[in-house]
């Protein structure tokens, strides 16, 4: 069956002209074929170097289902339990007061989270109340490795109880996860990530770091109807240096890297013959208990790290119910529809249009709903 995907050359053409976004690529999958594959725009508007398939987008918080990934592998392999006490692994994390804004303590009570609390953002750090704060307190220093990032967890503490709410946390419940990672592994998380997911998935250009000679997606703000340069060089992730293996946000891909991630997730773990994931794991991904969210008081329904879209509780969803995926500040955003056997990635290079609910992010969603006529 043949659809007519103009719509969607259209509305990514329109930003590029409008200059909110300077340029994107999108792939669109159904039933086993690649059904819409194009490049739109610039990644870097100075050198007059245009996106192609060699381009190269930082990942930013669609790093966070990767790290889910591999959370789940190395439970397969007996290196921890989901439900197991981070402060088993990690000592420095145990005993955890609430704090307010300014991070002083709002009881004596003490708690402890766990690693599936960590990955479903329900362990009690939330970017709207304190972890974005959290950053003044850390020093140039702890800024390099992983292995720093546990040293202030005290310091900033816990914005709710861990399990009664879920907080999106940014970076730091995922910086976490990924030094248990490392602790039980006895592996670099980057090395870990290299050995159980990207080289079985055949994820050849994936990392932490831009190589000499990358095409590089440069990130952009638009400010009254103009762009302007926005990335600064000497940072890998919001304050972190380059090469901070960070659990949460930090990764830099070409789009087939990811898409075959995401063909990896529609195929419940495996792809090519080759499965890196149980299909049991795959489904843990994917379980939500709904929670209310700390700040708004609606209702989530997150797995570990995914969006699950669920027609009772996500009517602000355009998707159709299952769909499952997560976004990045940058501009990424993905989803998989196993329903409708659906997998679409979209990719721009714009700190202004970036995160969950982008606008861009949005209107793809209605578009693909309306041009393939889904059931929502």
């Amino acid at each position: 069956m043949k659809y007519d995907c103009s719509k969607l050359d259209e509305f990514i053409n329109g930003e590029i002209e409008k200059s909110r976004i300077a340029g994107a690529s999108l792939i669109v999958y159904k039933d086993g074929e690649i059904l819409f594959d194009k490049n739109f725009g610039h990644a870097n508007i100075e050198n007059n170097i245009k996106i192609s398939d060699n381009t190269r987008f930082r990942l930013a918080s669609m790093t966070k289902p990767i790290t889910a990934v591999a959370a789940m592998i190395a439970v397969e392999h007996g290196l921890f339990k989901l439900d197991d006490y981070v402060y088993e692994y990690l000592p420095e994390v145990k005993d955890l007061n609430l704090k307010d804004e300014n991070f002083n303590n709002i009881s004596d009570e003490k708690y402890n989270f766990t690693i599936r609390q960590l990955l479903r953002h329900s362990a009690g750090f939330a970017i709207s109340a304190g972890e974005s704060r959290a950053f003044t307190l850390l020093k140039d220093e702890d800024l390099y490795e992983l292995k720093d990032c546990i040293k202030y967890v005290k310091d900033i503490g816990l914005q709710f109880i861990p399990g009664t709410k879920m907080g999106y946390s940014g970076s730091y419940a995922y910086n976490i996860v990924a030094r248990v990672i490392e602790v039980t592994s006895g592996l670099k998380y980057s090395t870990f990530l290299n050995n159980y997911l990207f080289k079985p998935l055949k994820m050849d250009h994936i990392s932490y770091v831009f190589n000499e000679g990358d095409e590089k997606a440069i990130s952009y703000k638009s400010i009254d109807g103009k762009l302007e340069y926005f990335d600064d060089l000497n940072r890998g992730f919001e304050c972190y240096y380059p090469g901070y293996e960070s659990g949460g946000a930090g990764l830099i891909c070409r789009k087939s890297d990811y898409f075959r991630f995401a063909l990896m997730l529609l195929n419940k773990g495996k792809l090519d013959g080759v499965r890196v994931l149980k299909e049991e794991s795959f489904n843990e991904l994917l379980h939500y208990d709904p929670t209310p969210n700390f700040e708004s008081g609606g209702t989530e329904t997150f797995g570990l790290s995914f969006f699950v879209r669920d027609a009772k509780y996500s009517g602000w969803q355009k998707l159709p119910s299952g769909c499952f995926g997560w976004s990045g500040a940058y501009g990424t955003h993905f989803w998989v529809d196993p329903v409708n056997n659906m997998i679409v990635l979209y990719l721009h290079n714009s700190s202004t249009f970036g995160g969950s609910g982008a606008p861009q992010h949005t209107q793809i969603e209605s578009d693909i709903v309306d041009i393939f006529n889904l059931t929502r």
